[in-house]
């Protein structure tokens, strides 16, 4: 058992470790965004300008949050650590409840991470994660208003013991595509359409990883976050969204706009900065790593294209609602 990080990608380890130094379960969402970064930064289908972009406000998350990246001292690593985080995540699955993906999300990015760098799994860093579980999954469960894993007869599972990627990630794409209406409309109300996207790919890691029942027991509390009714279409014009696409939000110059980063520079607030660090440290490189991944397993280039644009929104325009 190694008692060193010298050969594990920096990003991994301080996500791991701000996950760790988190002051309570919601500010480890600073931790887990380090972690996607690294994933982002290292996927082969961003070109080299998009990942210095996306690199250079990485490195802004690193210095705003540098006590919380502060190394443990080193210790041995548990081999069983792993398969004591994902113990952990039982409670948080059972009967199914929304807030309860943060524990999925949570548990999928540390599982891949100590599966690229087990030196990481050490007890400083790993028994903070199970913690954060548990207390997550103290909330209380609200069962979904339906039975069926789909809302559609075409992407039905028909074997509910097994966890399909493809049919998770079409499901997925298909509900933000429910909402395409509404693109435009800034103030119509929209439900949390990030966490949709970060909550389904979490699943579906989790089956990747060989957590096959989780990932299964899990899919009670994805049905229950999906469930939003279309609200009504306000009837006046919408504002042209035409330039908001995925390619868009790949491509640096997007990620260098100085307003942009302005906004992102600053604490989140509610009315006057809603893209602040919290959209964009908190959950931007979550919800785009977590879309690339999906779109890997939807064959249908118009159903992804016309999700982007309802999940991607508001990370172009501050002012629509939804999460």
């Amino acid at each position: 058992m190694s008692r060193g990080h010298e050969d594990v990608p920096a990003l991994l380890a301080q996500g791991m470790t701000a996950m760790a130094r988190a002051k309570n379960w919601f500010d480890a969402h600073w931790g887990a965004a380090l972690i996607a970064g690294h994933y982002l930064c290292v996927d082969s289908t961003i070109d080299e300008a998009t990942r210095d972009a996306m690199r250079a406000e990485l490195e802004v998350v690193l210095k705003t949050h540098a006590e919380a990246v502060r190394p443990f001292a080193r210790d041995d690593a548990d081999p069983q650590a792993s398969t004591r985080i994902a113990k952990s995540l039982e409670p948080a699955l059972e009967n199914g409840v929304r807030a309860h993906g943060h524990a999925v999300i949570y548990t999928a990015l540390a599982l891949r991470a100590l599966g690229d760098a087990p030196t990481l799994a050490i007890p400083a860093i790993t028994n903070r994660i199970c913690d954060w579980n548990r207390v997550i999954s103290k909330k209380k469960p609200a069962a979904p208003r339906h039975p069926a894993v789909s809302p559609t007869e075409k992407t039905r599972d028909p074997n509910p013991a097994v966890v399909s990627k493809k049919m998770l990630a079409r499901r997925t794409f298909e509900r933000l595509a429910d909402f395409a209406p509404l693109v435009g409309h800034r103030h119509a109300p929209r439900p949390n359409f990030t966490h949709w996207t970060t909550h389904t790919e979490a699943l579906i890691r989790l089956d990747a990883l060989g957590s096959h029942q989780l990932a299964h027991k899990g899919l009670l509390g994805l049905r229950a976050h999906l469930e939003f009714d279309v609200p009504a279409v306000p009837r006046s014009d919408p504002i042209d969204r035409a330039s908001v696409t995925r390619q868009a939000l790949l491509d640096a110059r997007w990620w260098r706009d100085d307003e942009r980063r302005a906004q992102w520079h600053e604490t989140w607030n509610v009315r006057d900065n809603r893209n602040g660090d919290w959209i964009a440290s908190g959950h931007l490189f979550k919800v785009l790593y977590a879309f690339t991944r999906l779109a890997c397993f939807v064959d249908d280039p118009r159903l992804v294209e016309t999700a982007a644009q309802v999940l991607f929104e508001r990370y172009f325009d501050p002012l629509v609602g939804g999460g």
